[in-house]
């Protein structure tokens, strides 16, 4: 890589051949230094290679399916990698293999002298995929312990709580005031990259927003062209904002191989084979979720007192009639999931959803899970995962009160 001075650094800032960015820059600089980034960076990438941007156009890659639809890759099918510090990453098994394949390679064009130890060798994983159930289980856990622990006392919300039902309504009152994530399919999409099962940072302890420190480190790097390349030729993009960052490519010619060794031949299959769908998880996590919290409430609070805190009626139990309740625990999702999105204009607007809700209902449950799917997934642009320019999910929430009772 080029060994600058400082003094050469401040001469090459100046003159536009070296950008100073980072999240502290401000605001009304920052997209034209961004744009210098990116045209430094492809002055760099003298083959043209293709890179991926992850930051403002494929927001969602992997995060999402063919058909839209938000997903998670299945944990029991990752594969793992060790570095050279026994560091254990894990990846969708395809793109373990590639990154298996691609090391070899770049270990045997060290051997034969072809590179030299640098910031992209000898490739050392350091990231890769985490647990998003389990991170969005500990939100939850969290959040609900406040909102019973706290809430409820600090705005006298606890004798107003008799039953399983009221204590699901009034959290509705807590969540808009928080505006949290709670379900599944919100939260995920919500995550960083390194949630979707297809990417790889070499390195954990950059700042990926100073793009200073990323063209001295990387982009003249004297193998980054090396890298690029190779990476490409394992079914591999770089992150042209991260350029540490390793993302499976499912559509490239040279990862076809390593999808046939699976049996898949096409996106679909993927999918199908290494994700579930968040929609499929996230009711059975939020049931589990209120019935946790209502029972240790239950524990700390079995009866409901009057001023004097003399008992008045001791506070009802969970039943197997509303735990097997499909039909209101589908609205509730489907309540949860319209207000996250923000598709909810006001309350003409609910009441005309929930119509077409019950109309669905009588057919079948699974049609209804589709129908659900359907209205609620993410707003996207130019066609289907993983070929597409993204638009990011607004965090835009309701500000009015809907109608709406557990």
């Amino acid at each position: 890589m080029i060994k600058r001075t400082s003094k050469e650094i401040k001469v090459a800032i100046n003159n536009g051949t070296l950008v100073d960015t980072t999240n502290k820059t401000k605001l009304f600089e920052l997209f034209s230094k961004r744009d210098l980034y990116s045209t430094i960076f492809d002055d760099y990438n003298v083959n043209n290679i293709e890179t991926i941007n992850l930051w403002t156009e494929r927001t969602l890659y992997g995060k999402i399916d063919h058909e839209q639809q938000p997903v998670l890759p299945i944990y029991t099918k990752l594969k793992t990698l060790i570095n050279s510090n026994n560091n254990s990453c894990f990846v969708v098994a395809p793109v373990a293999d590639a990154f298996l394949d691609l090391n070899n390679s770049m270990n045997y064009d060290s051997n034969i002298r072809k590179i030299k130890p640098s910031s992209y060798y000898p490739l050392r994983p350091k990231s890769a995929t985490y647990n998003v159930v389990d991170k969005m289980n500990t939100q939850i856990i969290e959040l609900f312990d406040f909102y019973y622990t706290r809430y409820v006392k600090l705005y006298n919300k606890k004798n107003m709580i008799k039953s399983f039902e009221d204590f699901i309504n009034y959290s509705l009152e807590f969540l808009n005031i928080s505006n949290p994530f709670i379900t599944l399919s919100s939260f995920s999409l919500k995550q960083n990259y390194l949630s979707n099962g297809l990417t790889i940072d070499l390195v954990s302890d950059k700042d990926a927003s100073s793009d200073k420190e990323k063209q001295i480190n990387y982009l003249e790097d004297e193998n980054f062209t090396y890298f690029l390349d190779k990476a490409e030729q394992f079914g591999f993009f770089v992150d042209k904002n991260v350029p540490w960052r390793l993302v499976f490519n499912i559509q490239s010619p040279n990862s076809q191989k390593y999808l046939q060794k699976y049996n898949i031949s096409n996106t679909k299959q993927f999918f199908e084979t290494f994700y579930v769908r968040t929609i499929l998880l996230e009711l059975d996590l939020i049931k589990q979720q209120y019935v946790r919290t209502y029972n240790q409430f239950l524990r700390i609070n079995p009866d409901v007192l009057n001023s004097c805190n003399e008992k008045i009626q001791p506070r009802t139990l969970i039943t197997d009639q509303i735990l097997n309740d499909d039909y209101r625990w589908l609205k509730f999702h489907y309540f949860l999931k319209l207000r996250e999105f923000n598709l909810i204009k006001d309350q003409n607007n609910y009441d005309q959803l929930i119509s077409d809700f019950n109309m669905l209902y009588g057919l079948n449950k699974d049609i209804l899970i589709k129908h659900i799917q359907e209205v609620t997934k993410p707003v996207v642009a130019n066609g289907a995962n993983p070929d597409l320019d993204m638009l990011n999910l607004t965090t835009k929430r309701l500000s009015y009160k809907i109608n709406y009772k557990f």
